[in-house]
């Protein structure tokens, strides 16, 4: 099953290339996958028919399992996605699966065979702009690190979001100013430190959103916390501690395991 298409689209923005090929990402304890919610821990080993399997093998035999492999299961998602046409997506698939020019051509209903050849040299040639476009956007990102302006930095949120749209783009001079509007850091009170308190709630979508994950970075990234265990973080913060334990989920700054038992926050 995949994610819905903001989460798929946020996921792979925070996915490289290897991670890709695999169609798993790995994290300090975690082997995840890409395209749903499946995750296997180091140190545990899976069984898999007559077969046991370390937590790597297992993510990979899932991603065969579940997503017929990372190249089907990347080369299905949404165009939007993938940039690529129908007739792209079935040329591709069809040279995965061993056929050759000409059988692809017959199979297209009799078309000239240098037709196929043609589609496959236009696919070279965006393979190569991909490449140009992904070198020249790794070194604007070095440009921009070395610049050090923070008014035109982006902030990086704690983990993939569940949305995608204006409220997402915030300079960290803009994340600043909002931390310190409402949040307060590290206070005492009866001789007790509060790491964190959230003095008034925002109405402003983009400021609440930030104050949430400055909240999120309170929880350890990818270790599972009960759900009382994050009513006691969350109550020191603010006093609806409901409200932001639902509103941390809903933007997919903590993930709520399946029968609500368990949470954990999401690492990048």
């Amino acid at each position: 099953m995949y994610i819905d298409f903001m989460n798929i689209e946020n996921t792979l923005d925070q996915t490289d290339l290897e991670a890709l090929l695999h169609g798993f990402k790995q994290t300090a304890e975690y082997y995840k996958c890409v395209y749903c919610d499946a995750e296997f821990k180091e140190g545990i080993i899976y069984p898999s028919e007559s077969q046991l399997m370390d937590a790597r093998r297992a993510a990979a035999v899932h991603v065969q399992d579940a997503h017929s492999g990372p190249f089907k299961a990347l080369l299905h998602q949404d165009r939007k996605i993938t940039g690529l046409t129908e007739l792209q997506v079935e040329l591709l698939d069809l040279l995965h699966s061993g056929y050759s020019d000409a059988e692809i051509a017959r199979m297209g209903g009799g078309k000239a065979e240098s037709t196929i050849r043609n589609h496959r040299f236009q696919l070279r040639k965006r393979t190569r702009e991909a490449k140009v476009l992904c070198a020249l956007m790794e070194l604007l990102d070095i440009h921009s690190e070395k610049k050090k302006a923070a008014d035109s930095d982006f902030y990086q949120f704690a983990g993939p979001l569940t949305v995608e749209d204006e409220r997402v783009v915030v300079t960290n001079r803009e994340a600043e100013k909002i931390k310190n509007k409402y949040l307060r850091v590290q206070t005492i009170e009866d001789n007790h430190t509060i790491p964190l308190e959230l003095m008034r709630w925002p109405k402003k979508q983009k400021e609440k959103l930030i104050v949430l994950d400055y909240i999120a970075r309170l929880f350890e990234p990818d270790r599972e916390y009960s759900e009382s265990a994050v009513n006691t973080v969350l109550s020191e913060v603010y006093e609806d501690y409901v409200t932001l334990r639902r509103y941390l989920v809903d933007y997919g700054l903590l993930i709520r395991q399946p029968g609500g038992g368990a949470y954990r926050r999401s690492s990048r």
